[in-house]
């Protein structure tokens, strides 16, 4: 099914699926449809990115997972406030391999969580909400990490793919692949997240 609305209402429990670039709130730079290892998947130029309108209120539960075929270093996903950065995101990237979580205070490796370029792997994190503040992080169906995640003092709108919003302009975006993109309004146990990878195998 190809989505086309451009906007997600707040309720108490949605999924995005963004497997066409058409579900995108907006692109930027180049994004095509394209059919990978049997996969449908959208295809990003080098620096091009696109995010979702949603809206998560500050300290909300909240899942985002995506399956990714990037061939080098960058953000994976990320929820933001109206393009904003710093104290005003978190989600999942890779540098040198190596999977990263950053939120709203710094960045944090995560121990065992190595990151294959150039081949599919379904990443996801789930935050609990402001009661408890844990992330979790899973890389192909097995939670690798877990820990605080520091409460956003803002409210978040944007769900990007391949960026982290940055207001000057500059995503972090590198040329790769994302299939079945989703965003949870809720923290999904380790069982769903685990569900949800061997769906897709």
């Amino acid at each position: 099914m190809q989505m086309r609305g451009r906007h997600i209402p707040d309720v108490t429990d949605w999924t995005v699926r963004a497997r066409y670039v058409a579900a995108f709130s907006r692109v930027t730079g180049t994004a095509e449809n394209d059919a990978v290892d049997g996969r449908q998947a959208i295809a990003f130029a080098e620096n091009a990115y696109g995010y979702m309108s949603v809206s998560i209120a500050a300290g909300a539960p909240s899942t985002m997972m995506a399956w990714v075929r990037n061939a080098a270093d960058g953000c994976l996903v990320a929820l933001s406030n109206e393009g904003g950065f710093g104290n005003r995101l978190y989600g999942l990237y890779n540098i040198d391999g190596e999977l990263r979580v950053r939120d709203n205070i710094s960045s944090y490796p995560v121990a065992g969580g190595a990151f294959s370029s150039n081949t599919w792997n379904h990443v996801a994190l789930t935050y609990a909400g402001s009661g408890t503040h844990l992330g979790q992080v899973y890389i192909d169906g097995q939670r690798v990490a877990y820990g605080e995640i520091r409460t956003m003092p803002y409210g978040l709108n944007r769900f990007y793919a391949n960026s982290w919003g940055a207001s000057s302009g500059y995503a972090g975006g590198r040329a790769g692949y994302y299939s079945d993109i989703r965003l949870y309004s809720r923290e999904l146990s380790a069982d769903e997240v685990q569900q949800t990878y061997l769906a897709r195998l």
